[in-house]
């Protein structure tokens, strides 16, 4: 609770900046490491966490190789091939490249393709948190991803590709942190158990052995899993937006090269982990198969193990993990989401006002509520009907959205192939994908004869060899790629001028109304209303009742300010927002906590009150309102 409280209040902070004038790409003046650490928390979501295991707690090694070396693999042939190429779009979406090269028409498939694999992956997503937090909490796993799925929401809804960038990075070095500490708990769960004191390396590796002639849990192919891995990272690299939208906010094209190759490094690292967490759990299962329920199935193990073998406090951080490795990967889906739906969808058609920026914001909030509550609706979905997650996982990305990499290779390799190849070569390679993928589900499709890993590198292969040989039958002309708009150097210059004129109006636009303030007033106010009625719930009973209906109704007129007066620029309206602000927070949260010194509660509330107005004002304002709240309080 205290991870989540922090998490709305920092997002909330960045939320400020919503006048940012470049919103979608953050002046494009992003460090590498900061890039790096960004692309990695995108990349390692709860997936990471709570599947990733199951590979090794299978200890399928054709799969955990594969898994393993692909990454470093793929971010070098990206980083020599695809960076500056994405780098060259003349928007925020690396799908306009497509646009320019193969038409509109690829151009809204590619983007839609990408939409709907955001959405299903953010389900699943949900659904790995809701089945963990089910087993700790014995809560419904409908009703987590409920509850986890508005807060993702409420949280995305405020920020931009900035916020969602250096939340990541905390969030991935939060999710590592957990991970180190669960390995070692388990080695130290394995080796200090009373009926294992006589346990050495020796009989840990005589059980190792014996799970490895297992029958795999995916394939017992390590060229199939590589060829399929290695294509599944290329596409992820190359051609989704979430890592392209990550290039474009690079400083330059090396730090853009230069934090793909650090994610590139650290994935597989923070990988083995998670991989060596499974193993872990494979041994310790073995060894105590009287902890293990019937009936747990491998994709649940970790979640089982956490919620019955963790002790509080590192429980409680592996929850933190969880949450933040979730919240990592769907704010990132559903921003580049909202982000692609403007540049490709709204922008092209949409008749352009005279505050484009605004107009920026309202749209990307907008996409964000409505693919946030479409992931919330695909999480439930794959808790009633997926049956295995790691096939669902696998098989619905490579249909959707991995067979657009034979695209953007096509686009590299030949500068001759226009519109209609793209489109020929598109149909072959996606038709014989979802014969591939999914033959053996269906009944009446004949079934083929090589395992489904085989279908995403053959269709890549398909797409790109009827693509130059249409190229050649149809002798096109193709279009030449538009320059992109905004270059690193200018970009900077000119957003960092736009940025300095607006640090001028600092003070006014900190207390200017903006979308969440009346949320923040109104949960306030039923907060305060709820106390009043049922104090003793929470031992709140010492509040004076007058108190309580004065911050409410000082709450309620931040509530309808903005509706009564239309002049937010008005410094009278701006004296009187900071005013009623420093009455309903600071100043009662002083009262109680002079009031009453020895009820170390009071001293909570008045830090509460104080980190609420913070979120609505600026660091300036809030001190001045402090002060003045305080001294009031205290006289």
């Amino acid at each position: 609770m205290i991870y989540l409280g922090v998490l709305i209040v920092v997002t909330s902070v960045l939320s400020l900046r919503t006048r940012d004038p470049d919103p979608m790409l953050g002046g494009r003046n992003m460090p590498w490491w900061l890039v790096g650490a960004s692309l990695t928390g995108t990349y390692l979501s709860s997936v990471a966490f709570l599947i990733i295991p199951v590979l090794g707690y299978t200890i399928d090694i054709s799969a955990i190789i594969a898994k393993l070396s692909t990454h470093l693999v793929a971010a070098i042939i990206v980083t020599l091939c695809f960076v500056k190429f994405l780098r060259k779009t003349r928007d925020a979406s690396i799908y306009t490249l497509l646009n320019d090269r193969f038409g509109r028409g690829i151009s809204l498939y590619a983007s839609g393709c990408y939409i709907a694999y955001q959405v299903l992956r953010g389900g699943l997503i949900l659904f790995l948190v809701g089945q963990a937090l089910h087993y700790i909490t014995q809560a419904d796993v409908s009703g987590i991803i409920l509850v986890c799925g508005f807060i993702v929401i409420f949280y995305t809804y405020m920020t931009g590709i900035e916020g969602v960038i250096w939340t990541d990075f905390f969030q991935t070095i939060l999710l590592a942190t957990a991970g180190v500490l669960a390995l070692i708990y388990i080695g130290e769960s394995i080796f200090e158990a009373p009926s294992q004191s006589n346990l050495n390396w020796a009989d840990i590796k005589s059980i190792i052995d014996v799970g490895m002639h297992d029958d795999a849990f995916i394939t017992q192919s390590l060229g199939i899993a590589f060829m399929f891995f290695l294509f599944v990272e290329l596409a992820d690299f190359s051609s989704s937006q979430s890592f392209g939208q990550r290039y474009l906010v690079a400083r330059t094209d090396k730090h853009a090269q230069g934090g793909l190759l650090f994610a590139g490094t650290c994935i597989p690292v923070i990988s083995g982990m998670f991989m060596l967490i499974g193993v872990g759990l494979f041994v310790f299962y073995q060894l105590n198969p009287e902890l293990l329920q019937t009936g747990i199935d491998n994709d649940e193990v970790f979640s089982y193990f956490i919620a019955n073998q963790f002790p509080n406090g590192l429980l409680g951080l592996a929850i933190v993990g969880i949450l933040a490795a979730a919240m990592s990967s769907i704010d990132t889906g559903i921003n580049s989401g909202s982000t692609v739906f403007y540049c490709n969808f709204w922008e092209p058609f949409a008749r352009q006002t005279s505050s484009k920026i605004l107009q920026n914001m309202n749209v990307m909030r907008n996409c964000s509520f409505i693919f946030g509550l479409l992931t919330i609706l695909a999480g439930l979905f794959v808790y009633k009907y997926s049956e295995s997650i790691i096939d669902f996982w696998l098989k619905s990305g490579s249909l959707v959205i991995n067979g657009l990499l034979g695209l953007f290779i096509l686009m590299r390799v030949s500068k001759r192939a226009g519109r209609k190849s793209a489109w020929v070569a598109l149909i072959c390679g996606m038709s014989f994908l979802f014969w591939a993928t999914l033959s053996s589900s269906i009944p009446w499709i004949p079934t083929a004869p090589f395992h489904y890993m085989w279908g995403l590198p053959v269709a890549t292969t398909i797409i790109v060899v009827v693509g130059l040989l249409c190229a050649q039958i149809f002798h096109e002309e193709a279009s030449a790629l538009s320059e992109p708009f905004i270059h690193p150097e200018e970009a900077r210059k000119s957003i960092a001028k736009k940025r300095k004129r607006a640090k001028k109006n600092m003070f006014a636009d900190s207390i200017r109304p903006k979308p969440f303030y009346q949320f923040y007033a109104g949960l306030g106010v039923l907060i305060t209303l709820f106390i009043w009625h049922d104090g003793d719930l929470f031992s709140l009973n010492h509040i004076p009742a007058n108190m309580l209906l004065f911050s409410a109704s000082m709450l309620f007129l931040i509530m309808v300010g903005p509706y009564l007066i239309h002049n937010h620029t008005s410094k009278r309206y701006l004296f009187i927002n900071l005013s009623i602000l420093t009455l309903a927070l600071p100043f009662c949260g002083a009262i109680l906590m002079f009031g009453e010194p020895h009820n170390s509660i009071n001293s909570g509330i008045f830090v509460g009150c104080l980190a609420a107005m913070g979120t609505m004002v600026g660091w300036t304002m809030l001190g001045i309102g402090t002060a003045i709240g305080t001294c009031l309080a205290s006289m």
